[in-house]
């Protein structure tokens, strides 16, 4: 049985990276029916057969998760119902604030990183390891993943390395990319992606949540 109970917010990460905020209408069948909260300038549309990844809140718990779109209600206000609901894990929301922070990164699909257990940062300044790393330009970073474009094309579900740097300290991170989208600027392919952080420690989590929020407090200053 699914642990998400009805009328709990949850918030949809699209294909494009797109953020899609609503409530659970109703949960039939292990088939989660969800209506959108927004209005119509911030509406999204959601295609059907579209996978996503989703975090719902009660007020109490919070649950991520991931789904597929199988069909679209026209009801009162758009409805979608969501199936093959997988990857259901309790989570702290706070893990999953998110702040915009455009910087460059560095990352590797190379398996001589993939391999290593240990990430060593000391590692990624050997001339032996540069030549596996592609630049990227991080666009949005929480506790559980991050969004960057790149020109280089990954595949959807493939694991990668992410090395940057966040107030002064550095970060080396294996993830894997749950989201894939080009556009074409100029004749030339740019790629966006959504990573998912895997194999990451609770301390090394706990500490790019600070980081995070540091950097929230100042954009608010700035905003």
């Amino acid at each position: 049985m699914i642990p998400i109970i009805v009328n709990s917010s949850v918030e949809l990460t699209l294909a494009d990276n797109e953020i899609f905020k609503g409530l659970i209408y109703d949960i039939v069948d292990d088939n989660i029916y969800v209506t959108s909260t927004s209005d119509s300038k911030d509406f999204k549309l959601i295609k059907v057969g579209e996978k996503v990844s989703g975090i719902a809140n009660d007020g109490v718990n919070s649950f991520s998760f991931d789904a597929i779109v199988s069909e679209r209600k026209r009801l009162e206000f758009p409805t979608y119902i969501l199936s093959d609901i997988t990857n259901i894990k309790k989570i702290q929301r706070r893990q999953y604030a998110r702040v915009n922070n455009m910087k460059e990164i560095r990352f590797s699909d190379h398996s001589f990183l993939l391999k290593k257990d240990d990430l060593d940062l000391n590692l990624f300044s050997l001339e032996k390891v540069k030549e596996y790393l592609k630049e990227g330009l991080m666009i949005d970073l929480s506790g559980g993943g991050m969004k960057f474009k790149s020109d280089h094309n990954l595949s959807e579900g493939e694991n990668i390395v992410l090395y940057f740097q966040l107030e002064g300290e550095q970060f080396a991170l294996k993830g894997n990319i749950v989201h894939r989208q080009v556009d074409i600027i100029k004749d030339k392919a740019l790629y966006s992606y959504g990573v998912q952080f895997t194999d990451i420690t609770d301390n090394m989590r706990e500490k790019l949540i600070k980081k995070v929020f540091v950097l929230m407090r100042k954009n608010k200053i700035k905003g």
